[in-house]
């Protein structure tokens, strides 16, 4: 156990892991936040998505602008 108060204080591992800390895991509620944390940034992008319209095919692609040749003389 020294060897893991190193890396982790005793204060924050859960008691089923030999710390002090008796903080309840309810995996339904954990659930439920990775979820709403997965739509908030999802709809960012949907959001974005729809302001600016780069679709051929149906498909997004991106805002890219072709770069001009510059070509140089030969050296002589």
């Amino acid at each position: 156990m020294k060897v893991l108060y190193k890396c982790i204080d005793p204060e924050v591992l859960p008691v089923e892991f030999g710390g002090r800390n008796s903080v309840m895991y309810n995996h339904e509620e954990y659930s439920k936040l990775m979820l709403q944390e997965d739509i908030e940034p999802s709809s960012f992008w949907e959001d974005d998505a729809k302001t600016v319209d780069h679709a051929v095919n149906g498909t997004l692609v991106p805002d890219v602008a072709p770069r001009s040749l510059q070509l140089a003389a030969k050296a002589s």
